[in-house]
């Protein structure tokens, strides 16, 4: 599925990986928590081989390029756990229904701000990205 996805490229396979974690998220609102929560197995581990792959896509600066792989996966650890532990007062705060469903919304607007930026493999990878240019 990623390999299917990234051969329609990297944006556009941020982008459906982002629609499908959206829906599952919207899905814990009016489905069975058992089967969303196989639902949101599948699709976090697949998302997050589409990341992984658009980011060792990314290294590129020879001599460097474990260095800037690292770095990427520790940025993405980070976020992961900061959005985690954030994710349990929000919902604390708002109720779970309110939170999934803000969760939803922060996706979309993740997976087209990363379909917007991301460019095409062999594309140029301006200085702006880590490992480009």
């Amino acid at each position: 599925m990623v390999r299917w996805c990234l051969g329609s490229g990297a944006g556009r396979s941020l982008w459906l990986f982002g629609l499908a974690t959206a829906a599952v998220e919207l899905a814990f609102v009016v489905a069975d928590p058992a089967w969303v929560l196989l639902a949101e197995h599948l699709v976090a581990s697949t998302g997050t081989a589409a990341v992984f792959t658009v980011m060792m896509d990314r290294c590129r600066r020879p001599g460097h390029q474990a260095t800037d792989y690292a770095v990427q996966a520790a940025a993405y650890a980070l976020a992961g756990g900061a959005v985690g532990a954030l994710s349990g007062v929000l919902a604390d705060h708002v109720g779970y229904q309110a939170h999934f469903a803000i969760c939803a919304a922060v996706t979309l607007a993740g997976a087209a701000l990363a379909a917007a930026v991301v460019d095409e493999p062999g594309g140029d990878h301006g200085a702006g990205v880590v490992g480009g240019g």
